[in-house]
Parts: C-alpha cells; sequence; structure tokens
C-alpha cells in the first residue's frame, strides 16, 4: 500500500506510531481567551458567593464548588461546559478529575474567599490579574494553577477532532 513502512527484517507492515499526549497537546489551539473569561466569570458566580454574607457556612459551598468544579463532568465546570471548553490532563488527555481540579483552583479559590475581606482584596484583584495575563499572553494559554495541577483548558471541537471526547 502506498505511504506504508515495511520492518526491514521481516517484511511485515509497521503499523503508524500513535502521538504521544504531549504531541497532541501541543497540536491543538489555544482556548479562546475570552471563552475562558467568560467560563471563569460564570463559574464565580454560580454559587453565588454573596450569600455567605447573609449565611457565612455557604462559604463552604463556594469553596467546595470552586475547587471540583473542573473535576464535574468530564472536566467541565458549568461555565465550561456552556462555553465548549473543557479541562484536561495534559500527561494523559484525560478530562480534568477531582484532584487535579482541587490543584489547579486551590489558588483561585483562595483568590475567591479573600475578596470576602477588605484588607485581601487588592491582593485577591491583584492575583487574578496576573492569572489573566498568563491566559492571555502564554503561549498555550496556561494560568498558573494549570501549571500546578498538570492541565489545560482546550476547545472540545479540537478533542474530538483528535480522536478524544
Amino acid at each position: 500500500e502506498a505511504g506504508s513502512t515495511f520492518c526491514p527484517h521481516c517484511g511485515e507492515e509497521l503499523s503508524p506510531l500513535k502521538p504521544s499526549p504531549q504531541e497532541v497537546v501541543g497540536s491543538l489551539q489555544k482556548a479562546n481567551p475570552w471563552r475562558r473569561v467568560m467560563a471563569d466569570f460564570i463559574d464565580r458566580w454560580l454559587p453565588c458567593p454573596f450569600f455567605s454574607y447573609l449565611f457565612p457556612p455557604w462559604l463552604l459551598v463556594v469553596i467546595g464548588y470552586g475547587l471540583l468544579s473542573d473535576g464535574l463532568m468530564g472536566g467541565k465546570s458549568v461555565g465550561k461546559r456552556l462555553l465548549g471548553l473543557r479541562t484536561i490532563c495534559r500527561d494523559t488527555l484525560e478530562p480534568c478529575d477531582y484532584v487535579r481540579s482541587f490543584l489547579r483552583n486551590l489558588t483561585y479559590t483562595l483568590g475567591q474567599v479573600a475578596y470576602t475581606s477588605l484588607f485581601f482584596f487588592p491582593l485577591a484583584f491583584a492575583y487574578d490579574v496576573l492569572e489573566l495575563l498568563f491566559v492571555l499572553f502564554d503561549a498555550e494559554g496556561r494560568r498558573l494553577g494549570d501549571r500546578i495541577g498538570g492541565t489545560q483548558v482546550v476547545r472540545d471541537q479540537d478533542l474530538a477532532q483528535v480522536g478524544r471526547k
């Protein structure tokens, strides 16, 4: 068959090598930063953090959702699902699990909690700006949390094109 490769010793046809997860991730287009910002906005407001001012124990719901949201629904927080994005493990291309979600969102969630204090508000805001700069200007669109968790946000349609769901 044209384009086939054969073993020089036995003449058997060799199957093409399967690309490594790193090669696949490297071939994916950077997720649209504005889609990521919109998904982040949805995920920040979905658990209604302002309820914690009226009912302080509600802060546990906000923290829980913030830490684990990317482990939901096959690597899709509610915001990412609505905007066609997914968080994947860079090593395996599998959807983000709860452990990686916890790792990638720890600093993000601590920042969200810091917004409840006027004292920590400037620090939280500065960190959010830094994360946004990473999403905008990093070649792969990875924020600091992605680096900590070994994850990357990608478009669902790109994963489907490389045979991953």
